[in-house]
């Protein structure tokens, strides 16, 4: 029970970082901080990405661009492997492969937006990662109703 706990709030944590796209960080962190690392001045990494691959300006809004269905496709999914852990709505046998893949949507929504204040989540994917990988089957037994 601890360790499900323990592994929720992780992914809480997991979570927060790529929602924060949507919500851009106003003023006095227009840049964003490290808890928020989008805001309203965020900037992709290079001067050639806007347009398909990611919006001029945040929040997104516009065109549907790939940082856009990255950040919107990480949040979902760490939503549905927080209830995959519980096993409440999503198959308790579902959580493991949300979680590989909302951290990879969220590590390609940080890579396009790299900068200091992308380092703290990839930080996190990369933890929620190895803990899948070398401890998934000892974190959660699944759940049974």
């Amino acid at each position: 029970m601890l360790l499900k706990i323990g592994l929720t709030a992780l992914l809480i944590v997991g979570w927060h970082f790529p929602t924060t796209f949507f919500v851009p960080g106003g003023p006095p962190y227009e840049k964003g901080w490290i808890i928020w690392p989008f805001g309203q001045q965020t900037r992709p990494a290079l001067d050639a990405m806007p347009g398909v691959i990611a919006p001029a300006t945040l929040p997104a809004t516009g065109t549907p661009t790939l940082a856009l269905f990255a950040a919107g496709l990480a949040s979902m999914a760490f939503i549905a492997a927080i209830a995959g852990v519980w096993g409440f709505i999503v198959p308790p046998t579902w959580w493991q492969p949300m979680v590989l893949f909302a951290s990879a949507a969220s590590a390609l929504l940080f890579a396009i937006y790299f900068s200091p204040l992308a380092i703290m989540p990839l930080i996190v994917d990369a933890i929620v990662v190895f803990l899948i990988v070398y401890q998934g089957g000892a974190l959660v037994e699944p759940s049974t109703p």
